[in-house]
C-alpha cells in the first residue's frame, strides 16, 4: 500500500534504540491522512526534501544497507495517487512521515464506470 513497507523498514533499519518502534495512524478528514512515526536516528532538516530524490543516501553503504530508492518510490506512488508526503524529524528522536491521499467518493467513482 503506497510504499508503507519502505517507511516501516526505514524506521527499523535507521534506528539505534534498544527497542525500535514504528507507529502508523490513520485519520479520515476531507482526505485520508496516514502518519508513520519512528523513534530512529532522525534526518537532518537540510535533507528533508532531498531524501525523496532517487539514489539519495545520507549514510555510506558500510553504515546502512540500501539503494536510496525507498523514499523516492513512496513519493512517486503518493504523487501518482494525487496525494502528498511531508517529513518532520529531529536528530536522535525519530521521524514522522505524513501522507495525504484524496478521498474518493465511491458512489461517484462507480457512476463513472
Amino acid at each position: 500500500m503506497f510504499g508503507l513497507k519502505y517507511l516501516i523498514e526505514n524506521g527499523i533499519k535507521y534506528n539505534d534504540q534498544a527497542q525500535p518502534q514504528v507507529a502508523i495512524t490513520y485519520q479520515k478528514e476531507s482526505d485520508h491522512l496516514f502518519k508513520i512515526s519512528d523513534n530512529g536516528i532522525g534526518i537532518p532538516k537540510e535533507y528533508h526534501q532531498k531524501v525523496f530524490r532517487m539514489f539519495k543516501r545520507l549514510h555510506s553503504r558500510g553504515e546502512f544497507t540500501g539503494s536510496g530508492l525507498g523514499l523516492s518510490i513512496v513519493s512517486k506512488i503518493v504523487q501518482r495517487m494525487g496525494g502528498s508526503i511531508t517529513l518532520t524529524s529531529e536528530m536522535g528522536k525519530g521521524s514522522t512521515f505524513l501522507i495525504r491521499l484524496p478521498a474518493i467518493d465511491v458512489a461517484e467513482a462507480n457512476q463513472e464506470e
